[in-house]
């Protein structure tokens, strides 16, 4: 049996659930530098795997009892049981890994299914309608207090009009803009993390190293970055908090929610779901709007997805009509189709020598 040992705890058959997840959040931490919302993450999924394994041994985790505490909490609440599962599947290889177990009995059943999700996005005409509408609330806004960041309104603007995440518009720099360029551009080269102390942090990476890209600008973008970029090749932020530092995209959101929920009547009367106004709605709408337009892979293009089937299951709602430009094409090449001909008959039903044709 083999014993894996820290300062003040062993993992064996013997051990805990609870045991397990501090060995595995160690060992986690011990294999390399980890984004400190990778780690809160890990952190976060292994408190969920205690609260509903942590009492039992690792002995006692056969397929059936760990697959009928899985599928009891599916029932309450099914993504939370995905999480759980995911989770405690991976402590359990890393311990058989190590021979602290002969075999992972949550690898022997699948995690439990989610319900489809109903993907939410902006008709084109409302997508215009919402950074007005912000610029409106904020007008006629009077409650005490700070008054909300102005700047929001372009934000939302620019986030429509790319696609971006909010972390990727928050961490955009001058360097990255091109705004004179004879075709404007964006480089997308970074997105902003939660450091240790839960400060913005910049990461020279997007989401994935792979989604830096070049982006071109289209005249909305531009105009709603022009007031903030001041031409120079700086790596000062072009969203920077009072202090001239990194934005938290936590403060985008917050202002986010007050304006939604305050400004509730506006939206709804134009058939916005006023729940459901978040930065990541403006990133789905873009991708729709692609899709519909041009075609599904430029929208994972757009969005720097890896694959294709990201964007259409999570990003992407079907067009309400289709087929108009099909319809066209199938006109045009029909319209003037000619009448078949056979055995020398010309179009009038005559052979070559003019006479009529019998038929018999």
């Amino acid at each position: 049996m083999a014993f894996l040992t820290r300062e003040d705890a062993y993992v064996s058959d013997h051990s805990t659930v609870d045991e397990l997840a501090l060995w595995w959040l160690d060992r986690k931490r011990a294999l390399g530098a980890l984004a400190s919302g990778t780690l809160e993450n890990y952190t976060t999924d292994a408190k969920h795997v205690v609260e509903h394994f942590g009492k039992l041994r690792l002995s006692e985790l056969t397929i059936a009892r760990s697959e009928a505490i899985i599928r009891t909490l599916a029932k309450r609440d099914a993504p939370l049981a995905r999480r759980v599962h995911k989770t405690l599947k991976a402590m359990l290889a890393d311990a058989v890994r190590v021979d602290a177990r002969k075999t992972n009995p949550l690898a022997a059943f699948a995690a439990p299914k989610l319900p489809k999700a109903e993907i939410y996005t902006l008709a084109p005409e409302q997508a215009a309608i919402l950074s007005g509408a912000y610029r409106e609330w904020l007008s006629q806004r009077d409650k005490p207090g700070p008054k909300p960041d102005p700047r929001v309104a372009d934000m939302l603007d620019v986030l429509l009009a790319l696609g971006l995440r909010i972390g990727e518009l928050l961490a955009l720099r001058h360097c990255d803009l091109r705004l004179d360029d004879p075709t404007p551009t964006l480089h997308l080269r970074a997105t902003l993390t939660d450091g240790e102390k839960g400060e913005p942090v910049w990461q020279p990476h997007p989401k994935a190293a792979r989604q830096q890209r070049t982006i071109v600008l289209p005249a909305l973008a531009v105009t709603a970055l022009r007031p903030y970029d001041d031409g120079s090749a700086s790596r000062s932020p072009i969203f920077p908090n009072r202090r001239g530092g990194w934005s938290r995209p936590g403060n985008v959101r917050r202002i986010l929610r007050n304006f939604r929920d305050e400004w509730r009547e506006p939206l709804e009367r134009a058939g916005i779901r006023h729940g459901q106004v978040t930065a990541h709605l403006l990133r789905r709408t873009l991708a729709t709007l692609i899709a519909n337009e041009a075609g599904i892979y430029r929208a994972t293009e757009q969005l720097g997805h890896a694959s294709v089937l990201t964007t259409e299951r999570h990003y992407v709602t079907p067009a309400p009509v289709v087929g108009e430009a099909s319809a066209a094409l199938i006109d045009s090449l029909f319209a003037v189709a000619p009448a078949l001909t056979s055995g020398g008959a010309d179009q009038d039903g005559k052979d070559e020598d003019g006479a009529a044709l019998e038929h018999g």
